[in-house]
């Protein structure tokens, strides 16, 4: 009893796709990490000095693959037991026609203070530090190496150059995948923490130093200064476009079961909606749990109920109410369109 008084009743769900996502050459498949973290707000003694700890209820960072033509979600690895959240690590993702390539590495401010601590460190190193490269033929996973990151195929798939950092310096590295030999080889001694990188070609390399572009030129392994002006176009996909794509995708095939934490009634999973309980996420995950078992009568209801419920309200709360209900009746509403639809 005195465990439950220390959170909020009502939990939230922050749910963001990674920074760093990439296509296909065919632009068909788009590969990004997903971050799903479930929690009570502590509140009370719990709550000082500053919000304190929430009380996590699940926690799911995970790189997927997706098909855009038959809307398919392919989990490639979930990464189990990774500390803090989005905005603590660096995720690179490069994605061809017959490799994925990945690393998540650190950001090194909050890292090098608890690199000491023991058990979140040893499980990301031993696990998932370093360059990662899925075969979307074999669909396996290999592990070119332990402290590599930024991975960067090339357009032809036959080489791949990540960072390497040691304790004073980064190295840029390269892996050659010929089919005789595979091999590891150090292509530029000091390159910044930091610097943007890509191809310009299966022979020419771009990279940032001192905020201007270097090219690289793999055979001749000379460097000399160019111009890019688009980097940000060829490298960058918003959010807000995975999110288009991945719409239909339920919490549940995202591997978040709400029943498993909250196995409450059809009736109190109504009242939850009603009654605007945790954020917009936990409420879509709420109608996604029971809208399996609603009738488009029952929905129009909930949203009539939802009407006088804010009807009963004080101008400033109904205000409030309104505003914060919006998505989540427009979501109920697209429910029972679909149901109307497929009922024709």
């Amino acid at each position: 009893m005195l465990f439950g008084s220390c959170y909020e009743k009502d939990m939230y769900i922050i749910d963001k796709f990674g920074k760093n996502s990439s296509f296909n050459n065919e632009q068909t498949q788009i590969a990004f990490f997903k971050f799903i973290h479930v929690a009570k707000s502590a509140k009370g003694i719990r709550a000082f000095p500053d919000g304190g700890i929430p009380l996590t209820l699940f926690k799911k960072i995970a790189l997927y693959k997706y098909d855009i033509s038959n809307n398919q979600l392919v989990e490639i690895i979930n990464f189990k037991n990774l500390p803090k959240h989005r905005d603590s690590w660096i995720q690179k993702i490069t994605f061809n026609s017959n490799y994925l390539a990945y690393s998540i590495y650190p950001i090194s401010a909050w890292w090098n203070k608890q690199i000491q601590n023991g058990e979140a460190f040893k499980s990301y190193w031993e696990n998932y530090s370093g360059i990662f490269v899925y075969s979307l033929k074999d669909k396996k996973n290999i592990r070119l190496c332990k402290n590599g990151f930024n991975p960067e195929l090339s357009p032809n798939e036959k080489s791949l150059v990540y960072f390497i950092r040691d304790s004073v310096k980064i190295e840029l590295w390269k892996f050659s995948f010929d089919d005789e030999k595979k091999y590891n080889e150090k292509i530029i001694d000091n390159i910044e923490m930091y610097s943007k990188i890509f191809w310009l070609n299966n022979d020419e390399i771009c990279f940032t130093k001192l905020k201007s572009w270097k090219k690289y030129n793999l055979k001749t392994k000379q460097i000399s200064n160019t111009e890019i002006t688009n980097y940000q176009i060829l490298n960058d996909i918003e959010p807000k476009i995975i999110d288009s794509l991945t719409k239909n995708i339920t919490y549940k095939q995202w591997g978040f079961d709400l029943k498993n934490i909250s196995p409450k009634s059809k009736a109190e999973f109504v009242d939850d909606i009603i009654l605007l309980a945790g954020n917009y996420n936990y409420r879509k995950a709420v109608i996604q749990e029971i809208c399996n078992d609603l009738s488009t009568k029952e929905i129009e209801k909930i949203l009539n109920n939802m009407d006088k419920y804010s009807d009963r309200l004080d101008k400033y709360k109904k205000h409030n109410y309104n505003l914060s209900s919006e998505n989540t009746k427009k979501y109920l509403k697209k429910i029972c369109d679909n149901k109307n639809k497929s009922n024709n």
